[in-house]
């Protein structure tokens, strides 16, 4: 079984990255619907899997800065993260908080 790079692990994580965020900007967009053919537990059903793919974005973020402080801040954690990344987070934690 061949061994893969670590350049090609860190595209592979990239892609990932960007994936789980589309994913959850269509969640959001779902759950955002005023449709009112959405029942509230299929509403539910896209905050839990909104839930689970942020879970899935922090596990992915975490593997990029494993060596971070506990006493470290959010503000101080984003600011460390590289650019394109930083605003895509922010973007996604502006809708969530609807704004």
């Amino acid at each position: 079984m061949a061994s893969i790079s670590e350049e090609r692990k860190e595209e592979i994580r990239a892609k990932l990255i960007l994936i789980e965020q589309d994913i959850i900007n269509d969640l959001i967009k779902e759950i955002k619907d005023p449709d009112p053919v959405i029942t509230v537990r299929e509403r539910t059903g896209l905050a839990n899997a909104i839930a689970y793919h942020v879970a899935c974005l922090s596990k992915l973020l975490g593997k990029e800065k494993e060596e971070r402080p506990k006493e470290e801040d959010l503000a101080t954690w984003l600011s460390s993260l590289p650019k394109k990344y930083r605003v895509r987070l922010e973007r996604i934690w502006k809708r969530l908080a609807g704004g």
